[in-house]
Order: C-alpha cells, then sequence, then structure tokens
C-alpha cells in the first residue's frame, strides 16, 4: 500500500492544496489570478524586467527584485501552516512556474533570455525559497546560517551567470 500524500496538485491553471484529516481531506483550489497573489505576480513581473534590462544576468540585475519574489512568497506560505517545508515551496515553485511560463508566452523574448530566466528560477530561486521556508520553520536560527544563507545565494547568482557566459 502506497502512504504517500500529495498535498499540491495541478490540473491546468488550477492549483489545489490539500490538507489530510484523519477522516478526509480538505481541498483549497487556487489560481495565479486569485487577489492573494497579486503582489507575488508583480514582484515576479519586476524581477522578468529587470532581468531583461541586464540581457539575462542575475548578477547585474536587481537583487531587490528577487528578495521581493521570496518575501511575498513567505507571505503566501505562511498561511498554510499545515503545510511540510517542500510542501510549502512545491506550491510556491507551482505558482513561480506558472506565472513566469505566462509572461514568456505573452513576451517576445529572446531565447537565451528565456534560459538564463528559466535557470535562474532552478538555480537560484528555488534554494532561495527553501533557505527562507527553512529560517521562518525555526531552522536555521543563529547569525552564522543568515550569512551562510546570504553566501549560498551570492554564489549561486554568480555560478548561474559564469555558466551561461562561457
Amino acid at each position: 500500500m502506497n502512504n504517500s500524500f500529495e498535498a499540491i496538485q495541478i490540473l491546468d491553471d488550477i492549483i489545489s492544496i490539500r490538507k489530510k484529516s484523519k477522516k478526509s481531506i480538505k481541498v483549497t483550489e487556487v489560481k495565479i489570478t486569485d487577489d492573494g497573489f497579486i503582489k507575488l505576480v508583480t514582484s515576479l513581473r519586476e524581477l522578468i524586467e529587470s532581468l531583461i534590462k541586464s540581457k539575462g544576468s542575475w548578477k547585474n540585475n536587481n537583487n531587490m527584485y528577487l528578495m521581493s519574489v521570496v518575501k511575498e512568497g513567505m507571505t503566501i506560505v505562511k498561511g498554510y501552516k499545515f503545510l511540510s517545508i517542500d510542501d510549502k515551496k512545491n506550491l510556491l515553485m507551482v505558482l513561480i512556474d506558472k506565472i513566469v511560463e505566462k509572461e514568456i508566452e505573452s513576451s517576445g523574448l529572446e531565447q537565451d533570455i528565456k534560459v538564463k530566466l528559466l535557470t535562474g528560477i532552478e538555480e537560484i530561486v528555488e534554494p532561495t525559497i527553501e533557505l527562507a521556508i527553512r529560517a521562518i520553520k525555526g531552522e536555521l536560527n543563529s547569525k552564522k546560517s543568515i550569512g551562510a544563507i546570504l553566501g549560498i545565494v551570492m554564489s549561486a547568482i554568480f555560478m548561474c551567470r559564469k555558466s551561461k557566459t562561457e
């Protein structure tokens, strides 16, 4: 018998957030167009615009936009206390992927900028979001951890830029 439970499920533009109790499963359905996600969508659009201006360079872009995306993401997942760290990260990455996908579809971006954008989402945004969720959950309490997090984020930005310029 398979005991895995998928808390986050996707069907087209509908994201189902499921909470399992002893006798039932409560499902909340959301879309990226819902009011609760407007600030995340705006932050991602600003990040994408910044990346377009910097020709896809994560190192040369204004990283305040990245921090804004993370902040808005943390605001969203705080409302889902029943989700595990992995499920919270999964929820945010599904939302981010859907938003970025729609932004790319409606833009006339050059292929190399699209690749840098998508690579950065995977290599920079995702680990940054996971670290932020872990910090909120209290797993990263010391000042050394915060410095390490910032170091990892900056290293990831540098690695992404370096790997795409070679």
